[in-house]
């Protein structure tokens, strides 16, 4: 995967934005996986709890997860 920015990667998903843009995301993983650099998703509610734990630089999530958020976030409707 090429790296980008967090902001712009935002604009091509018709995200809402929440932290630092400047962010570049140089890969994709697992929650329990994801390191620096890295995004993920956040799919289930009930994976919430590993936010904490979690590594990577951004997560992908809807609004309901967003108080849970470690990192910066990607937030859509639909994560998956």
């Amino acid at each position: 995967m090429p790296s980008i920015r967090l902001a712009d990667l935002a604009q091509q998903l018709d995200a809402e934005l929440h932290g630092d843009g400047d962010i570049v995301i140089t890969g994709v993983a697992s929650m329990q996986s994801a390191q620096t650099g890295h995004i993920t998703f956040m799919v289930n509610p009930k994976y919430r709890e590993h936010l904490g734990l979690c590594q990577a630089s951004a997560v992908v999530m809807t609004q309901d997860d967003l108080p849970f958020a470690k990192s910066a976030a990607l937030v859509v409707k639909n994560p998956t």
